[in-house]
């Protein structure tokens, strides 16, 4: 039995499959049961909220591209906020 989270997380899932080209580069690296939407750390949802261009993620709506870059540094996170618990989610690999 799933759950109206699990079913939301699927849904977002096959729309960043389809439309975000990251996902397209992770393809070569991970299986695609591998990509889930696992929950963003508390710590991590604190930094990106500290920075002053930061939007918050819309409940239900689309998943988002978040780019940040320092200096060599860059990290590029898919997040989505469900409308189920209004947690915030980041697209990860996850291995079994």
């Amino acid at each position: 039995m799933t759950t109206d989270l699990e079913r939301e997380l699927v849904a977002a899932h096959r729309i960043v499959a389809h439309q975000h080209e990251i996902v397209t580069c992770w393809r070569s690296m991970y299986v695609p049961g591998e990509l889930r939407f696992v929950p963003l750390p508390p710590e991590m949802e604190a930094i990106i909220r500290s920075s002053a261009d930061y939007d918050d993620v819309v409940a239900g709506g689309a998943p988002t591209l978040l780019s940040i870059a320092s200096g060599n540094e860059a990290l590029e996170l898919v997040l989505y906020r469900a409308s189920a618990d209004g947690a915030v989610y980041m697209l990860a690999p996850v291995r079994h």
